[in-house]
C-alpha cells in the first residue's frame, strides 16, 4: 500500500493506492496520527 498525503493549510488529503487490510492498517494509522496536528479537515 502506498499512502500519499497533501496538506493545504489545515486541510489534509490522504490517498491510498493498494490494499487496505489488517496487515496495512497500522501503517495508515501511524501516518494519520503523525499528521493531524493543526488539521481541521481530513479527506480520504
Amino acid at each position: 500500500m502506498t499512502i500519499s498525503k497533501t496538506q493545504n493549510n489545515s486541510k489534509l488529503t490522504i490517498a491510498l493506492d493498494g490494499r487496505l487490510d489488517t496487515t496495512t492498517a497500522p501503517q495508515l494509522e501511524a501516518e494519520i496520527k503523525s499528521s493531524l496536528n493543526g488539521i481541521t479537515e481530513l479527506v480520504f
